[in-house]
C-alpha cells in the first residue's frame, strides 16, 4: 500500500457559505443587531439568561417577547417581526451588547439605513464555536468536479440520452412524472456511477470499487470569527418580476466567509488502489482544476448575467483579486448548475434544467421564464463595496507531506 498526502491551499475569492444545519439558523431572539455600528452580536444564551435573572428582568423580557409575537400576528405579515433586542435593552439603559455575546459579526450592506434583520443562516462551527470548512464539504465538491470532468472526456451514456429525451417530451411537461419514477432515479444513479472513477478490485458490488473510498480529505484548519461577515441574500435575475428590478433582495441573511480568507487542508491518496484513475496522481488533479478554471464563466452564465448587471448599473466579480482566477466552487448558494452533471451531459442544457426546476419549484414557472439561461438567477453577495458571485475559490496543491 502506497499512501501519499498533500497539503492543499485554499483561497476564498468570493463569499462562501457552508451551513451548520437547522440549529445554526438564528432568529431575532438569538442575536442583537446594532444598526449604528452595523454589528450583529450572537448571543451567549447562558450568559443572557443569567443577566436577565441577576437584573430581575426575566418576566419583563418574556412579556416583551409575547407582545412582539402578538403584534406580528396581528399585522398578518410573517416578515414584520416586531422583536428588537437592541431597542429593548437600550430601553433598560443597557448598551454594552458585547457582554452578552459570544461573538460580534460585521454586517455588510449597500443600504445605509438598515434597522432590522430577519433570521440569519450561520456558517458551520466546531464544538469550540470556531468556523471551519468540513472535509465532507470539500470532498463532495471535489467529487462532483472530478465526475463532471470524467463525463466531459467520455462518450455520453445512451442511458442518459434516453432519460433526457423522456424529461423533454412534450416540452418537458411530463418531467415531474419521469423524475419521480423509481426506475429513473436508479437509472440516474447508474449514469453517475458510470463516470465515477473505479478501482481494479475483483468484487461484484460496484460501490466497493468506487475510487473515492481511497481518496480522503481532512477538515480545514480552524478559521477565526473575524473571517466571517453577514449580508443579505441577493439574486441577479433575467426576469424583472414584481419589483421591476433585475436585482432581487431576499428576506434572508447569511454568514459568509470573507473574500481573501486563506486556509489549508490535506488530501490523502492510496495511490496503489487509485492507479490508472483520475484520482491517483497529483498532476491529474491539477489538470482537472485547470479544466474547471476555464469553464467557470460559462458554467455560471457570465455572458448573460453581465448584461443583466449592466441593466442595474452594477458590477459584480468572480474574484477579489484580478490576478487570481477561481478553479473551485464550494458551499451552498453557488447555484444548481455547479452541483449537477447536466451541464456536461445535456444536449439542450437550458431546456433540461428548466424542465427539472419546473418540477421542483412549481410556482416559479421555469419552463416559461428561463429564456436565456436556466436557472434564470445568479446568486450574489455584497462585501466591502463590491458585489460578488458566491462560492468561488482557488485550490493549489502545495506540497507532499510526511505524516
Amino acid at each position: 500500500m502506497m499512501i501519499k498526502t498533500y497539503r492543499l491551499d485554499l483561497t476564498v475569492l468570493t463569499p462562501v457559505f457552508i451551513g451548520g444545519g437547522s440549529e445554526a439558523k438564528l432568529n431575532r431572539s438569538q442575536y442583537i443587531f446594532d444598526p449604528e455600528k452595523k454589528l450583529v452580536y450572537l448571543l451567549n444564551e447562558a450568559e443572557f439568561i443569567k443577566f436577565l435573572k441577576v437584573k430581575n428582568l426575566w418576566s419583563d423580557y418574556i412579556g416583551y417577547v409575547k407582545r412582539a409575537g402578538e403584534e406580528t400576528e396581528r399585522s398578518g405579515n410573517p416578515n414584520a417581526n416586531n422583536l428588537h433586542l437592541s431597542r429593548w435593552l437600550q430601553g433598560k439603559k443597557i448598551s454594552n451588547f458585547a457582554l452578552l455575546a459570544r461573538e460580534a459579526v460585521k454586517l455588510e450592506s449597500p443600504e445605509r439605513n438598515i434597522t432590522d434583520l430577519n433570521d440569519i443562516s450561520c456558517f458551520v462551527r466546531s464544538g469550540l464555536k470556531e468556523p471551519y470548512i468540513p472535509g465532507s464539504s470539500l470532498k463532495g465538491a471535489l467529487r462532483n468536479l472530478i465526475i463532471s470532468y470524467t463525463a466531459s472526456k467520455n462518450p455520453v451514456s445512451p442511458e442518459w440520452r434516453e432519460l433526457e429525451a423522456a424529461i423533454l417530451e412534450n416540452n418537458g411537461k411530463n418531467a415531474g412524472q419521469v423524475l419521480k419514477d423509481r426506475n429513473n432515479r436508479k437509472r440516474m444513479d447508474r449514469i453517475v456511477q458510470n463516470y465515477t472513477p473505479q478501482v481494479d478490485i475483483d468484487v461484484q458490488n460496484a460501490s466497493l470499487r468506487d475510487g473515492f473510498r481511497f481518496f480522503s480529505i481532512s477538515d480545514t484548519l480552524p478559521l477565526k470569527g473575524e473571517d466571517l461577515f453577514i449580508t443579505r441574500s441577493l439574486r441577479l435575475s433575467t426576469y424583472k418580476g414584481k419589483n421591476s428590478r433585475y436585482l432581487k433582495k431576499l428576506p434572508l441573511y447569511i454568514e459568509f466567509l470573507k473574500p481573501g480568507t486563506k486556509t489549508s487542508f490535506y488530501l490523502t491518496l492510496d495511490t496503489d488502489r487509485l492507479k490508472g484513475t483520475p484520482l491517483g496522481k497529483k498532476e491529474k488533479l491539477e489538470e482537472i482544476l485547470a479544466w474547471q478554471e476555464e469553464r467557470i464563466p460559462d458554467l455560471l452564465g457570465r455572458e448573460v448575467f453581465d448584461q443583466v448587471a449592466g441593466k442595474e448599473d452594477i458590477d459584480y466579480y468572480f474574484s477579489c483579486n484580478n490576478q487570481v482566477r477561481p478553479n473551485f466552487i464550494l458551499g451552498g448558494h453557488a447555484g444548481f448548475n455547479t452541483k449537477t452533471l447536466i451541464p456536461v451531459l445535456a444536449r439542450d442544457k437550458n431546456r433540461t434544467v428548466s424542465s427539472i426546476l419546473d418540477t421542483q419549484f412549481k410556482g416559479h414557472r421555469h419552463r416559461l421564464l428561463d429564456k436565456d439561461i436556466s436557472p434564470r438567477t445568479l446568486k450574489i453577495a455584497y462585501y466591502a463595496g463590491k458585489y460578488y458571485a458566491t462560492g468561488l475559490c482557488r485550490i493549489d496543491i502545495a506540497e507532499e507531506v510526511k505524516l
